[in-house]
C-alpha cells in the first residue's frame, strides 16, 4: 500500500474516534448535570427519603462511564504509536541485507572464517527467498571448514547439497567436502555411507569405495576399513575406561588419517583375519587354555562396559570447566621462553678462547657459522625453569638481554656452549577459550577418578565386601628358599 493512502486511513480513523469521544463526553456532562439537580435538597414532602437515596446512586455509574472513555482514548493513542514504530522498525531491517553482505565478505577478506560464515547465516535470516542460497550454503559450509567447525559444516553443505537439486557442478564441489568433514569428525563409517550415496548406480565395488583385497571370495572395502578403524580405537578405549573421553577418541582416530597409517591397518587386519581363521581350522578355539582366556577377558569387557555406561553421566558444564580451570591455573599457566643461537665447542676452554674473540652480535653469528659443529643444531627454544634435554640447565639466559650472548659456557651433550639471547616471550596464563580442550580432558580424568572411588565403595556395600587382610609377600623362609635356589641357577 502507498504511504499516501495509509497516512489517509489513519487519519480518518482518528477523526472518527475524536468525534465519538466528544459524543460520549458531552453525554457524561448532561447526566452530571441531572445528578448535580437530584441532590439538591428536597424541600417538598412529597419525596419520600427512601426515594432520593435511589437517585443517589446516580454519581457511580457517570464516573464509569468518564473512566471508560478514558480507556478508549488511551488504546486508540497507543495503538497508533505502535503501528508508527512498526513502521520504522520495517524500515530499518529492510535496510540490513546489503550491511550484512558487505560485513560478511569484509571479515573473509580478512581469513576470519567463523566470524565470517555467522555473517553470511545472518544474511540468508535476513534474505531467506534468495537465489543464492545453495551457493551462499557452500560457502558457509566451506568456511566453517577452514575454522575447523566441522558439525556445523556438515549442517550447512548438506542443506546446500539438497538445494542444489538442479545444479550438478555445486553438488560435484559438495560432495567431497561433507565426506572430508566427515573424516575430520572421526566418522569413518559415514564416510563410507556418504561415498555410496554420492557414487553413481554402477557396480557394486564402487558403491563402497575402492576394493582393498579379497580373500576367500570376499572382497574388502575402503568403507569397511573405515568401519573397522572405528570399532578398533573404540573398542582400545573401552579397554582403557575411556570412551566417555571425546579428546581421547578424537586423537585415536587422527592416528589412522595418513595413507601410511591405513595401509599398515589393512595388513594388520588381514593378517589378524587370516591367522584366526586358520586358528579355528584347527579346533584352537576349544581348547580349554582359550576357553579360560575367553572368560577372563568376557570379564574385563563386561567391568568396562559398566564402567563405560557410568562414565557417560560425566558431561561437564561451561561452569564446571570454568570452576576448574580457575582453580588449577598453575598448571596451564605457560612459562617464559627463549629463543637461541648456540655457538657449540670441544670443552670449557674452547669455549673462554671464543669469548675472548666475540665483540659483537656478528662476531658470535660468523663464529657459529664457521664452527667445526655448524652441522649441528644451533637454534633452540627453551622454557624458564625447564631443563632443556640437549642443553642442560639454561637459566642463564634468562638473566640476559636480547641479542647478548654468556660469558660462561654452559654444559650439554658431552659439550660446552655459548648462547646468544634472540629473543624472549613472557609467561602468560592462556585464556579458557585457548585450553578448552586440555581443561575438559583434565576435568574428566578427576571425575572419573572420583567416580571410580564412589562405584567401588557402593559396590563393596551392596555385594557385602570385606577386606580381611592386605596381600602379602612371601614369608622369611620361602624367601630365603628362592634366593638359594636363584643363587644355585647362576
Amino acid at each position: 500500500m502507498p504511504r499516501g493512502s495509509g497516512d489517509n486511513d489513519n487519519a480518518k480513523t482518528c477523526s472518527i474516534k475524536t468525534a465519538r469521544v466528544k459524543a460520549h463526553w458531552k453525554d457524561g456532562i448532561g447526566k452530571m448535570s441531572d445528578i448535580a439537580k437530584e441532590n439538591r435538597p428536597a424541600l417538598t414532602l412529597a419525596d419520600p427519603p427512601g426515594k432520593r437515596l435511589q437517585r443517589q446512586g446516580g454519581p457511580g455509574r457517570g464516573i464509569w462511564w468518564l473512566l471508560g472513555l478514558q480507556v478508549v482514548c488511551l488504546t486508540g493513542i497507543g495503538y497508533q504509536l505502535a503501528n508508527r514504530s512498526e513502521r520504522a522498525e520495517t524500515a530499518g531491517v529492510a535496510g540490513q541485507p546489503a550491511q550484512l553482505r558487505d560485513v560478511a565478505l569484509a571479515l573473509e577478506g580478512r581469513s576470519l572464517s567463523r566470524a565470517a560464515a555467522e555473517a553470511w547465516q545472518a544474511y540468508l535470516r535476513s534474505e531467506p527467498a534468495t537465489s543464492e542460497r545453495a551457493n551462499l550454503l557452500y560457502r558457509i559450509g566451506r568456511l566453517y571448514l577452514e575454522a575447523e567447525e566441522y558439525n556445523a559444516a556438515v549442517v550447512a553443505l548438506v542443506e546446500a547439497e539438497q538445494l542444489a537439486v538442479d545444479d550438478p557442478a555445486l553438488q560435484e564441489k559438495i560432495g567431497p567436502r561433507i565426506v572430508d568433514c566427515l573424516r575430520r569428525l572421526g566418522r569413518y563409517g559415514e564416510v563410507g555411507r556418504e561415498l555410496s550415496r554420492q557414487v553413481e548406480v554402477g557396480s557394486a565395488a564402487e558403491d563402497r569405495g575402492a576394493v582393498l583385497a579379497t580373500f576367500a571370495g570376499e572382497s574388502f572395502y575402503e568403507a569397511d576399513l573405515d568401519r573397522l578403524i572405528e570399532r578398533t580405537v573404540d573398542r582400545a578405549l573401552a579397554l582403557q575406561g575411556g570412551s566417555g573421553l571425546g579428546v581421547a577418541r578424537e586423537q585415536g582416530l587422527k592416528q589412522y588419517q595418513s595413507p601410511q597409517a591405513r595401509q599398515q591397518m589393512l595388513q594388520q587386519l588381514l593378517q589378524r583375519e587370516l591367522f584366526s581363521r586358520r586358528a579355528r581350522d584347527l579346533k584352537m578355539d576349544s581348547q580349554a587354555e582359550f576357553v579360560d582366556n575367553r572368560r577372563f577377558l568376557e570379564t574385563e569387557l563386561l567391568a568396562s562396559r559398566f564402567l563405560n555406561s557410568q562414565l557417560e553421566k560425566i558431561q561437564p558444564t561451561d561452569v564446571d570447566l570454568e570452576s576448574y580451570y580457575s582453580a588449577q591455573q598453575t598448571t596451564y599457566r605457560q612459562p617464559e621462553t627463549a629463543s637461541l643461537t648456540v655457538l657449540w665447542c670441544t670443552d670449557p676452554e674452547a669455549a673462554q678462547v671464543q669469548v675472548k674473540q666475540i665483540a659483537s652480535v656478528d662476531d658470535f653469528r660468523q663464529a657459529v657459522a664457521a664452527s667445526d659443529t655448524a652441522a649441528e643444531m644451533t637454534r633452540f627454544e627453551v622454557s624458564r625453569g625447564q631443563d632443556h634435554p640437549q642443553l642442560g640447565d639454561v637459566s642463564a639466559v634468562f638473566a640476559l638481554e636480547v641479542e647478548s650472548w654468556t660469558k660462561e659456557p654452559g654444559s650439554g651433550a658431552g659439550k660446552s656452549w655459548l648462547a646468544l639471547l634472540e629473543s624472549k616471550t613472557p609467561g602468560r596464563l592462556p585464556p579458557l577459550s585457548e585450553v578448552r580442550s586440555r581443561v575438559a580432558a583434565d576435568y574428566g580424568l578427576r571425575k572419573r577418578q572420583e567416580l571410580l572411588q564412589e562405584l567401588l565403595a557402593d559396590l563393596m556395600k551392596r555385594y557385602d565386601v570385606q577386606i580381611l587382610a592386605g596381600p602379602q609377600g612371601p614369608s622369611a623362609p620361602a624367601a630365603a628358599e628362592t634366593n638359594r635356589e636363584s643363587q644355585k641357577s647362576e
